[in-house]
């Protein structure tokens, strides 16, 4: 398979739990929750793709998640190409044993940024609704991150080891 093509292969390895989150928001829909799983889903694949592949690979997965959700059109998509930045910048964090804080992380960084822009999109009285909820929502963040990166990295790890992409060198 070509180098450049990871991004897909790592979009197709992340495209069932984007349908599990989205089946699980369904279920917290009426507590103004999200099961918000982007951010942790950039971990793995930050370790195999070039920088201009984690973009592209971040601003889809994006899309992907928004398509069914209440946020405003590309606003994940951009939220998680800033995180995939950054963890493109820190790659050394998800090579030690903290790379569960560091996809909790991720997770919450993405959660924090998008959701703000969600409120905005609601109508007047959407204020309060996603007033409380955000604290929730956000360590409900943190704990999907550090809960399914075992789970999630191991099987997108599988699919581009499998497709024949190798951890990045250091740079």
């Amino acid at each position: 398979m070509t180098p450049s093509l990871g991004w897909l292969v790592a979009l197709a390895a992340s495209y069932p739990w984007i349908l599990a989150a989205d089946l699980a928001g369904d279920l917290l829909a009426p507590w103004h929750l999200l099961a918000f799983v982007p951010g942790l889903l950039l971990a793995a694949p930050a370790l195999r793709l070039k920088a201009w592949q984690l973009l592209l690979f971040s601003a889809c997965l994006g899309l992907a998640y928004e398509a069914r959700r209440p946020l405003p059109a590309g606003s994940a998509a951009f939220a998680l190409m800033a995180v995939a930045a950054i963890l493109q910048a820190n790659r050394d964090l998800l090579r030690r044993r903290r790379a569960i804080l560091a996809a909790a992380g991720a997770n919450v960084l993405a959660c924090a940024a998008v959701l703000p822009l969600a409120a905005l999109d609601q109508p007047v009285g959407g204020w309060q609704a996603w007033a409380w909820a955000l604290p929730v929502q956000l360590a409900l963040a943190a704990l999907l991150g550090a809960a399914l990166h075992p789970i999630a990295g191991a099987f997108q790890s599988a699919l581009l080891d499998r497709a024949g992409f190798p951890e990045v060198a250091e740079s």
